[in-house]
């Protein structure tokens, strides 16, 4: 009986990418002077990365980098998700295939990383278990929580509710973002994000003090 070759298919996150890692892409497509187009909303190009210079004031969440001849692999990365495809599962393609998998793995954003990350998930779920078990392994059956103890346990769940608003405000708003430039001229972290930087620092002490208060607040009312 003839074997029938099966498409290999790997999933991207959503990441950033600079011109840099998309010449990595083509080059290695196009080791061996096979033809790699490079193509963008309402443009495509066979001349490289470089081409996507012109696109430098331009915010991009879409790309697709295709090698079609004499082995097809295809990178497509959309705002939300992205795969690498290819057509058979020789061991030349998925050789390929991995290859630009490990190039697009330090390019995830690295909020997506941690949030979605089943073991971050996890390990706040270990700590939640073991704080309730601890809490009430303290506390006899017939006594009733101190509210002490009830805000803590409130509190222990407040983790979890981060990570399920963080995931959800990044399921909504963050998207894959290819930068047209090279890797050096892009602005750096800091001057990219200062001002949400510095408006989460400020809501995180007001946060802070407000919960502060209220937890002295109401630990005197009930005590």
């Amino acid at each position: 009986m003839e074997r029938v070759p099966q498409h290999v298919r790997r999933r991207i996150w959503r990441s950033r990418l600079y011109i840099d890692d998309v010449q990595e892409i083509v080059d290695l497509l196009g080791a061996d002077s096979a033809d790699v187009k490079i193509s963008v909303p309402g443009y495509s190009t066979a001349g490289g990365a470089d081409e996507l210079r012109q696109f430098k004031n331009t915010t991009l969440h879409e790309i697709e980098i295709v090698r079609a001849r004499p082995i097809y692999v295809s990178v497509d990365l959309l705002p939300n998700r992205g795969f690498i495809y290819g057509a058979e599962d020789d061991p030349t393609t998925v050789g390929l295939v991995n290859k630009v998998a490990d190039i697009l793995r330090p390019c995830r954003r690295w909020p997506s990383t941690i949030i979605f990350n089943t073991i971050t998930f996890s390990v706040l779920s270990l700590g939640w278990s073991i704080f309730v078990l601890v809490l009430l392994a303290s506390s006899p059956a017939d006594v009733h929580w101190s509210a002490q103890k009830k805000l803590l346990l409130i509190a222990s769940v407040l983790p979890i509710l981060l990570l399920g608003g963080a995931s959800f405000w990044i399921q909504l708003q963050r998207h894959t973002l290819i930068v047209c430039s090279r890797r050096f001229d892009a602005p750096t972290f800091w001057r990219r994000n200062k001002d949400s930087i510095t408006l989460a620092i400020i809501s995180t002490i007001i946060g802070a003090l407000l919960g502060t208060v209220i937890t002295i607040v109401v630990t005197k009312a009930l005590g």
